[in-house]
């Protein structure tokens, strides 16, 4: 997926925080896969002109969170067509 990591940070309750940079035929795929892991995330855009999206991480799944974002990070559609 075309998305770039551009910060991240420990929040006082724990949550890693991530700002995302995410292209905008990325927001809509990257919001349903990151739903899909009900409890792990919480998401939001920041600013939809500037294209960048806030992902707060659970403490619990950090961990495994990360491997999934650096999964995705170098995943690519199946299809041509896909999105």
């Amino acid at each position: 997926m075309k998305f770039n990591v551009i910060s991240r940070k420990k929040l006082n309750d724990e949550t890693l925080e991530m700002v995302l940079f995410t292209p905008k035929e990325e927001v809509i795929v990257l919001g349903y896969i990151l739903e899909s892991f009900e409890g792990w995330f919480n998401y939001s855009t920041i600013d939809s002109k500037k294209q960048l999206f806030r992902v707060r991480i659970m403490k619990d799944y950090i961990d495994s969170a990360e491997e999934l974002i650096a999964f995705l990070k170098d995943w690519s559609p199946p299809a041509k067509n896909f999105y």
